[in-house]
């Protein structure tokens, strides 16, 4: 393939398996790529516009054909975390009502050996009460947890490396 190109493409996620339905729109989305070959190293690149404030970048470098060699690089900032309320709310009670997400990934794969680096960083991520009559899947002190991760700028920020052998 000599060229592909994706532009101003949209998806509207919905998820209605919860108390309140999950919504979210993906827009403006940009996917190209250059000389697609499934037996040779390829390129693509992929831009979108996250709900309302949010932003997605996504370059990979591989070869379709097997996963021995990859370069997967994933950046979403400004990410409002109260788009995801429902999530939230189903699985620990508790409904958000402010912060964004800043997430960057890196993951390299070489010979079948995975490297990757992870950094997840949550600007002042809010919880309102715990709503009592919701039976949440998990039990755990959302509100005294935020307060004990964040540090005095209001930045919950972890790093989360993963590594290891596709075989395993």
């Amino acid at each position: 393939v000599g060229e592909l190109l994706l532009d101003k493409g949209e998806i509207a996620f919905t998820d209605n398996t919860f108390e309140k339905p999950f919504r979210y729109l993906i827009s403006d989305i940009r996917l190209s790529s250059r000389d697609i070959d499934f037996s040779k190293q390829n390129e693509l690149t992929l831009d979108a516009k996250l709900q309302r404030t949010g932003s997605g970048h996504i370059r990979w470098k591989g070869s379709l054909q097997n996963l021995d060699n990859h370069n997967l690089m994933v950046a979403l900032s400004n990410i409002n975390l109260k788009d995801f309320t429902p999530y939230c709310e189903h699985f620990t009670a508790y409904p958000l009502t402010g912060g964004n997400l800043t997430f960057r990934s890196q993951n390299v794969i070489r010979n079948r050996y995975l490297d990757g680096t992870n950094h997840l960083d949550m600007f002042e991520p809010k919880v309102d009460k715990k709503r009592r009559e919701i039976k949440a899947e998990m039990n755990i002190p959302l509100k005294l947890g935020l307060y004990v991760l964040k540090d005095k700028k209001g930045h919950v920020k972890m790093d989360l490396p993963v590594k290891g052998s596709l075989d395993s």
